[in-house]
């Protein structure tokens, strides 16, 4: 299967075409970074307060920093447009046991767990 590579993309595109369909996010944050957003993200994920706590001392020192002057130019990024956080709508399968057709389909042998175990007795 062949990629068509895009030469020229804006910010925002990716190169190769291949992105997630938004209409399945269920919540999407606020685009930019702050104390509200950062605290907000750590309360969607049920996070500690003490992780909280690290990602907005992370945070105040991520601000406090210039940014590199070595490397590519980071000029052109604008931080405050950006959405951090966006929860997608989470399909849950059953999850089952593999069945020993299937477990052959993988060209694993079925007694290797056997003989594995025979050979750590040795």
């Amino acid at each position: 299967m062949a990629t068509e590579v895009k030469e020229n993309v804006d910010i925002g595109e990716y190169q190769y075409g291949f992105h997630d369909s938004t209409d399945k996010y269920v919540f999407t944050g606020k685009k930019g970074l702050n104390e509200q957003v950062v605290a907000q993200i750590s309360e969607m994920k049920g996070e500690p307060a003490w992780m909280r706590d690290f990602r907005l001392n992370s945070l105040k020192i991520f601000n406090e920093k210039a940014m590199p002057t070595w490397g590519s130019d980071l000029s052109g990024i604008d931080f405050q447009n950006i959405h951090y956080y966006v929860h997608a709508q989470i399909v849950r399968k059953k999850a089952g046991m593999m069945s020993r057709k299937k477990f052959a389909k993988l060209t694993i042998a079925w007694e290797f767990p056997k003989r594995k175990r025979n050979i750590s007795q040795v």
